[in-house]
């Protein structure tokens, strides 16, 4: 089915002919850079899209290397903003739960989970993962994991703030 510009496939569809509303059971749909399954999605006459009990991933298959289960799912056909609640990002099937998540597709030019695996003379292997835990129009935040092999494991939070509100 295609709907203001977006295909939507789902077991059964019902169109609101008088509040010109959308709504999906058990639905699928693309919203670039993520695939969105839902049992609930409903879209409003301006294109907003909600979403219930969600799945997000970058695979067309239900389930991936990794994966972003969600409460809740919020993003408009014609935004570049996607917000979540009660998400649970599950990495290798190793859960980590954040209370909300929201991105700025326009700033989503690399991956939000990014490794690293160097060697280095004084402290051997390290293995590194940076993960885009928020993105606002001007504003970014990170979560940072690491281990080195003599010193074991270590975190860090990062920000990036640019005065660019390229999103809005």
């Amino acid at each position: 089915l295609q709907y203001q510009g977006r295909v939507f496939v789902a077991e059964k569809v019902i169109y609101h002919f008088a509040t010109k509303t959308l709504e999906l059971f058990h639905g699928k749909t693309y919203f670039f850079p993520f695939y969105v399954a839902a049992k609930y999605l409903l879209i409003d006459s301006e294109g907003k899209c909600s979403a219930q009990g969600a799945a997000l991933n970058s695979s067309e298959i239900d389930r991936g290397y990794w994966n972003i289960q969600a409460d809740t799912v919020t993003f408009a056909t014609n935004s570049l903003q996607l917000s979540c609640q009660g998400v649970s990002l599950q990495l290798f099937n190793l859960p980590i739960y954040l209370p909300s998540f929201n991105i700025c597709l326009k700033k989503f030019s690399s991956s939000i989970l990014r490794y690293r695996l160097t060697w280095d003379k004084t402290v051997g292997l390290k293995s590194s993962v940076r993960y885009l835990a928020y993105s606002a129009p001007n504003l970014e935040l990170f979560l940072r994991g690491e281990y080195r092999l003599k010193i074991e494991f270590g975190g860090a939070v990062e920000t990036k703030y640019t005065t660019d509100n390229s999103c809005l």
